[in-house]
């Protein structure tokens, strides 16, 4: 049997040139795995590359004739997975590698609930891929993502919010279950799209009643503080360019003491085009809403734990108990434990209790560290405060505080028996540990108001409704201050103009374009100075 041998390089990079082949002869390069042969187009010699697709480091693929099988890898496009859940199977085998997920343009059916794993990123190319729901999986939150995430140009189609007042379900996004939030997710260009039901005759409107013979729409962003975990550092969402094209829906919620950041946000037929609850909060630059019902509804509050602070004077740098204690750092997390388990406080314990004990004794061992090396108490003010969730409750259950404060106490008598802290630190020592037993045992909570700010705010269409027959109406049919609603002690901070060319300026003074009026209480209130000066000044 004859052998053909073609010209073969193993050097990456390594191209032939026309001299190198003859027409009809082939090379390859064993080392990057492409081919090449020489064409001849109206006289013209040239090397034609037959590329081969390559494993891609810390990318997996995900395309409509991709396959789940288990003998797929997925890190080509030729070897793609057929859906994301099986590419995030994969992620999370990474332990938090920061990885990419590339999906393929075409319409793919989930269940919702795709619990992104911590620093993943979901990109497609704009507006090419749709996320439907399965049939009955409709009021779930899609993406739920984790600490710095992002997710890129998709659009979501067939979801349905599980209320209009308080939803729970039904976003494109959300936070995954749990997640500790270290750094922001971000969601860039995607759509939430609700295809109206209606042609050329709009069903009857009550907004007063969640428009019910239209139904519930969908909602691109939720952010729930109770949601994620209350260690947290960042319970917050980012968005630009995130757009809900949500006929009754919401566009975004902030609740529970989470925060949503929106750039360039334009929403459209919404219900609610922004709300937020519970002491959530919502910061909006240059955002827009079109259509729809309420623009911007800020509503309740949320009870915020006031941590304890020691006596004004007591604080004092101690350099030599600051480098005590950080040389033994690990020798008493691993004593406290030891005390723990001999005092039978673990009997009770769920898998996974250990680590988040060795957790909470590291941070507060950290925390005490750097009050006593810079005298700035705020290391353990957040350390008290994390021991709540965001709308003020316990995260340490009756039947685990008293192991709790068992441990504490016996990390400050572990520290306070380290040679190097002398009575001054002592000192120091006893009163961050009573101020922090104090905050778990006689918890102080103060009020705080869900906000809206919106800076640069425009208003289409207010409060024209979820559905219409003609784009644009005539005529603004209401007021800008008419669609803000500020409930149960909620505030909404706003500034902006509408296409009438009407303005509100923060502080509630506005303009009305029809009239040319300045009004609102800086206004009223800078008239009734001039006056009064003008009363005292003709009396005399």
């Amino acid at each position: 049997m004859a052998i053909i041998k073609h010209r073969l390089s193993d050097v990456t990079g390594k191209n032939p040139t026309t001299d190198q082949l003859v027409l009809g002869e082939l090379a390859v390069n064993t080392y990057d795995g492409n081919i090449f042969t020489k064409v001849d187009v109206g006289g013209v010699e040239e090397i034609i590359k037959f590329t081969g697709t390559n494993p891609v480091r810390n990318v997996y693929y995900v395309q409509k004739d991709g396959s789940d099988a288990n003998n797929v890898l997925g890190n080509t496009w030729s070897g793609a997975f057929a859906t994301i859940e099986r590419a995030i199977q994969e992620v999370n085998t990474r332990d938090g590698e920061l990885t990419l997920i590339d999906v393929g343009p075409g319409e793919y059916e989930t269940q919702g609930h795709i619990d992104v794993p911590d620093n993943c990123l979901l990109r497609t190319c704009h507006r090419s891929t749709i996320i439907k729901p399965v049939a009955g999986y409709e009021e779930r939150n899609v993406l739920r993502l984790g600490s710095g995430c992002f997710v890129e140009g998709f659009v979501f189609e067939g979801w349905r919010l599980d209320s209009l007042e308080n939803p729970t379900e039904g976003f494109a996004v959300s936070f995954r279950p749990g997640a500790i939030i270290r750094r922001t997710p971000y969601v860039h260009k995607c759509v939430v799209r609700t295809t109206p039901f209606w042609d050329t005759i709009a069903p009857p409107l009550d907004r007063g009643n969640s428009n019910p013979l239209y139904g519930r729409g969908a909602g691109v962003i939720l952010a729930d503080g109770l949601v994620c975990a209350a260690s947290s550092i960042y319970p917050n969402i980012m968005a630009w360019g995130a757009t809900p094209v949500s006929h009754n829906g919401i566009g975004y919620c902030a609740k529970n003491g989470a925060l949503i950041n929106a750039v360039n946000a334009i929403s459209l037929w919404a219900h609610k085009h922004f709300l937020a609850l519970s002491g959530g909060h919502l910061i909006l630059s240059a955002c827009s809403t079109q259509f729809g019902d309420y623009t911007l509804v800020a509503s309740g509050t949320r009870d915020l734990v006031q941590a304890t602070e020691v006596a004004e004077g007591t604080l004092t740098i101690q350099t030599a108990a600051y480098q005590a204690v950080d040389a033994a750092a690990n020798t008493i997390i691993d004593a406290v434990i030891t005390d723990l388990v001999d005092n039978g406080f673990t009997s009770s314990w769920a898998a996974g209790d250990e680590a988040l004990c060795r957790r909470d004794a590291k941070n507060l061992v950290q925390s005490v560290e750097w009050v006593l090396q810079t005298a700035v108490e705020k290391p353990m003010l957040d350390f008290q405060k994390g021991l709540f969730n965001l709308d003020g409750t316990p995260t340490i259950t009756a039947s685990k505080e008293a192991g709790a404060v068992r441990a504490w106490q016996f990390i400050r008598d572990q520290i306070k028996a380290l040679p190097g802290v002398n009575a001054a630190s002592d000192a120091i020592v006893d009163a961050l540990f009573v101020a922090l037993i104090n905050t778990q045992q006689n918890t102080v909570k103060i009020s705080e108001p869900s906000t809206i700010t919106a800076i640069g705010h425009t208003w289409n269409s207010i409060m024209t409704g979820v559905a219409l027959t003609r784009i644009p109406p005539a005529k603004n049919k209401t007021t800008i201050e008419e669609s803000i609603l500020e409930l149960d002690n909620g505030q909404v901070i706003a500034s902006g103009q509408d296409d009438q060319g009407s303005a509100l300026f923060v502080g509630g003074m506005k303009i009305d374009a029809d009239t040319g009026e300045l009004s609102g209480p800086p206004f009223d209130q800078a008239v009734n100075r001039i006056a009064t000066r003008a009363a005292i000044a003709r009396s005399f």
